[in-house]
């Protein structure tokens, strides 16, 4: 992974004659693949070697020298993997360098890594190393929900049993029970500094399972417990605001995955308010007041648009009906355990302006959006 481009193209076939053994003796590039892996993660984040036309060198040339092979299929697919890690690899490290101080690119590739990871059996050190880091970027910003549902991720993958589990980032060599444990714990306290009691009762019910008819530790159970209670007298008794939501397109070129995005604020948060937030975080990109999307005119020399939008949410079907509950708990149900959006948009009779479709505006319509994740 050495700068020079030359030096680069006569290491690389080094790497298609590795492959042609591996195939030869194994019959498959696994074991190829789980050293790169292992590899690339500490030079690439570490180390900090290789570049964007490092991975595409990569692929050029071993695709090149495959191209004659029996087993090019697999070979290919081989390359696309190595280079897809490079790729998200090498931006994550960019975003977190100090070359791009931009916290949504951080998240962006911290979520493209795990999925990468995610899967993978073998490599389940690396992707709780980054469940670790997105939590630890939640807790910068004080998104304490956002950290707590990152830490569930690695919690929920986790069962109640004296598996012995390897030391990681964050806990000692333990079993697997007290690893979930921990994790729930701090989820625990998390959630209530978000003022999300309710998605923390249930896991105070699963830790009062354990304690109470399968350690038969009252201590503990006496103390979640009493956790629990304060959480039922925080949702009767204190006031929260719903959080606000805003749907954020990205046009032009943005080096994100996802260009459409629902994001939620904090209660009172104004449209103004994340425009200057991702404004901050995107200095080149100008506001697209239109409601339809740019074209490719006015996308030209790689030009970035935002348009962000105030949404409303749409309740799921009430899982309180016919039952009479007290308002401060199904409240909270209709703007979190949400995943329809709604917003309106100009409605326009005769011939629209285009230097201002507001102009023979006369009413307005309703869109509706729907989310693949109500968190």
């Amino acid at each position: 992974m050495v700068r020079q481009a030359d030096i680069r193209r006569l290491i690389l076939p080094i790497i298609f004659d590795i492959m042609c053994c591996e195939k030869l003796e194994r019959g498959t590039f696994d074991q190829l693949e789980d050293d790169l892996i292992d590899k690339l993660d500490t030079m690439v984040c570490v180390e900090k070697k290789g570049d964007e036309n490092y991975a595409v060198l990569f692929s050029q040339v071993l695709l090149e020298c495959i191209a004659s092979q029996p087993w090019r299929e697999e070979g290919e697919q081989f390359v696309d993997k190595v280079k897809r890690l490079l790729e998200r690899l090498i931006d994550y490290r960019n975003v977190s360098d100090g070359r791009v101080e931009n916290r949504h690119l951080r998240l962006n590739c911290l979520y493209n890594l795990m999925n990468f990871y995610k899967d993978d059996a073998n490599r389940e050190d690396i992707y709780t190393r980054y469940i670790y880091r997105l939590r630890d970027l939640h807790l910068e910003s004080q998104d304490y929900t956002e950290a707590a549902f990152t830490l569930m991720v690695l919690a929920r993958s986790q069962d109640w049993r004296d598996k012995m589990l390897p030391p990681d980032d964050k806990h000692p060599k333990q079993t697997e029970m007290q690893r979930k444990e921990a994790l729930y714990h701090e989820i625990i306290n998390l959630l209530d500094k978000g003022e999300m009691w309710e998605f923390g009762v249930p896991l105070c019910k699963e830790l009062t399972i354990q304690y109470e008819g399968k350690l038969f530790d009252y201590g503990k159970n006496s103390r979640i417990l009493q956790t629990q209670a304060s959480f039922f007298d925080n949702i009767l008794k204190k006031q929260r605001q719903p959080p606000t939501y805003f749907r954020i397109m990205f046009y032009g070129n943005f080096h994100l995955k996802s260009k459409a995005w629902i994001y939620r604020g904090r209660p009172f948060d104004q449209l103004s308010t994340i425009q200057n937030q991702l404004q901050a975080d995107f200095p080149r990109a100008k506001n697209w007041i239109k409601t339809d999307p740019p074209v490719s005119s006015d996308l030209q020399d790689n030009s970035q648009y935002l348009q962000i939008r105030a949404i409303e949410t749409v309740p799921t079907d009430n899982i309180f009906k016919d039952m009479k509950v007290p308002i401060q708990i199904s409240s909270f149900y209709d703007s979190h355990n949400i995943s329809k959006f709604k917003f309106d948009r100009p409605f326009n009779k005769g011939e629209k302006d285009p230097n201002n479709e507001f102009k023979v505006m006369v009413g307005r319509s309703r869109g509706h959006l729907v989310s693949r994740d109500s968190h």
